[in-house]
C-alpha cells in the first residue's frame, strides 16, 4: 500500500467520525427544539 492511499484512508476515517458526531449533534439539537418548541405551540 502506498503512502497516499494510507493517508487517504486515514482522512476518510477521521471525516467519517466527524460527520457522525455532527449528525448526532444535529439530531440532539432537533430533538431538543421539538421538546422545547412544540409544548409552547400547543
Amino acid at each position: 500500500m502506498r503512502v497516499e492511499q494510507l493517508l487517504y484512508k486515514q482522512l476518510q476515517k477521521s471525516v467519517g467520525i466527524h460527520c457522525k458526531r455532527l449528525a448526532i449533534l444535529m439530531c440532539a439539537v432537533t430533538a431538543g427544539m421539538k421538546r422545547d418548541v412544540l409544548p409552547s405551540l400547543v
